[in-house]
């Protein structure tokens, strides 16, 4: 007579899966709530850059209409190029130069731009390379 063997699960093994799976559920949801936070941080924080740097475009081209409508009427610049200076935050600031045209109707404009650059005046090397990782 053969001994039959019986394999069949526990009433256990069902609990231990369940367990686990609840477990992994819920470190899922929070690694996506952790992930979804730190992408809304982000968010605003270039929102915020974006709205600085689009400010200080915008204040820019308000000086090169001034600066093109006095020259329209008769006005004249001190020296042949000018360079000015727009803050987009404590850190970086857009400078633009404008050099005159010494015949207006040839170039169909009184000026031209040769440098519309963000300029980054941080000269700190204090980098913080640390990661938020606990050790």
């Amino acid at each position: 007579m053969k001994k039959r063997f019986n394999f069949s699960t526990h009433v256990g093994a069902s609990s231990v899966l369940l367990i686990f799976m609840v477990v992994s559920l819920v470190s899922f949801a929070t690694l996506s709530m952790v992930n979804s936070s730190a992408d809304n941080k982000l968010t605003h924080k270039l929102e915020e850059k974006n709205t600085a740097y689009y400010e200080a475009v915008h204040e820019a081209n308000a000086y090169l209409a001034a600066t093109d409508n006095m020259l329209s009427n008769g006005g004249s610049l001190v020296g042949e190029s000018q360079t000015k200076s727009f803050e987009i935050n404590e850190s970086q600031s857009l400078v633009v130069t404008i050099v005159l045209n010494d015949n207006p109707k040839a170039y169909g404009k009184y000026y031209t731009v040769t440098q519309w650059q963000i300029i980054s005046e941080d000269s700190s090397d204090d980098y913080d390379v640390t990661l938020p990782v606990l050790k």
